[in-house]
């Protein structure tokens, strides 16, 4: 299985979902990311700065940052 896939295992396989971590400061584009990939099937978790981003990045959880530059 590749590291990352557009389509991620369904919820019926084996597999746990990819682990994503979102960075992004506005709220509205924000909570629109976190529905569009939760619906894609990734356990996502979403934050507003970067001093979040560094408490809550976990590599092993994590195998996917999403930051907004």
């Amino acid at each position: 299985m590749p590291l990352f896939s557009a389509h991620p295992p369904a919820s019926g396989s084996a597999a746990p979902p990819l682990g994503v971590l979102l960075l992004e400061d506005e709220p509205v584009l924000r909570e629109e990311l976190l529905d569009f990939l939760d619906g894609l099937g990734y356990a996502t978790e979403a934050v507003s700065s970067m001093a979040q981003f560094r408490q809550r990045f976990d590599p092993p959880r994590h195998r996917l940052a999403v930051i907004d530059l």
